[in-house]
């Protein structure tokens, strides 16, 4: 196990939301990727536990708005594992209600039938953190 830097990983959160905020998804995709990959070598802690929440949801995010651009269905439900993964780390099912993610999974249903009908879909309703 090796340890967690937390002044590093935010700064590398930060980096990756601010790609995913100007529609830079492929480069987002890749920060998060390298974040959770480096986290999870890590001893686990409520810092990690965080970081892994919402790396995966934020990695999500961009991978189903770069889905949805390409009209990748595959890909899309890739995007829909990382929100299903973030969700996992909430225990208590009153608080999975509240997550980021567990909304991003509600509409990842909406959205589903736009892709199953061949109709536009609308990236704005995934959620970044």
């Amino acid at each position: 196990m090796s340890h967690f830097d937390l002044e590093k990983s935010n700064s590398e959160f930060y980096r990756g939301k601010r790609f995913l905020d100007f529609g830079r998804l492929e480069q987002a995709i890749e920060i998060y990727t390298n974040l959770i990959n480096q986290t999870l070598q890590c001893e686990e802690n409520a810092d990690v536990i965080l970081t892994l929440e919402t790396s995966y949801n934020n990695r999500g995010v961009a991978i189903c708005r770069l889905a949805l651009q390409q009209k990748n269905k595959d890909l899309y439900l890739t995007g829909v594992d990382d929100f299903e993964k973030s969700v996992a780390f909430t225990k208590d099912e009153q608080q999975k209600k509240w997550l980021t993610a567990n909304g991003n999974l509600e509409n990842f249903k909406k959205q589903l039938q736009s892709f199953d009908n061949n109709e536009n879909q609308d990236e704005s309703v995934f959620r970044s953190v």
